[in-house]
This record gives structure tokens, sequence and C-alpha cells, in this order.
């Protein structure tokens, strides 16, 4: 087997959990998926603060996840 097709079998067989971001935006409604995305996209804005207000509105997310979705290296990129 080559290099290139053991690669797409292990690809296939870890998916792994999916981002918590993407699980989060899923539970939201509309005005409040624009608010998270406004906030992501808010360089000012640091992922503490925004896993502060969501865990103040019953969201169990971290900053740790926050901020992996923030840099692109969350398993929905």
């Amino acid at each position: 087997m080559s290099l290139r097709q053991n690669a797409a079998v292990i690809e296939q067989a870890s998916s792994g959990p999916r981002c918590g971001v993407l699980q989060l935006r899923e539970e939201l409604t509309g005005d409040d998926v624009a608010w998270l995305d406004e906030v992501l996209n808010d360089k000012r804005r640091q992922s503490t603060w925004i896993a502060a207000v969501l865990k103040q509105d019953g969201h169990q997310i971290s900053a740790i996840t926050l901020q992996r979705h923030r840099r692109g290296i969350c398993s929905c990129r």
C-alpha cells in the first residue's frame, strides 16, 4: 500500500469529535449565530470573554475550543 492509500484509510477511520463551535452554532438562533460570528471575527475580543458570555447563557464551551476554531485548527476546517 502506498503512503497516499494509508493516509486515506487513516483519515476515513478517524473522524474525531466535531468542533464545539459548530455544535454550538446548531443550538443557537439566527440573531445569536450572527452575534457569535461577529465576535469570533473581532480580534479585539478575547476567547475567554466570549466563553464567559456563552457560559452565562448556559452554553458549555471553553475558551480553548473557541481559540482553536478562530485559528482554523479545529475539526470543522
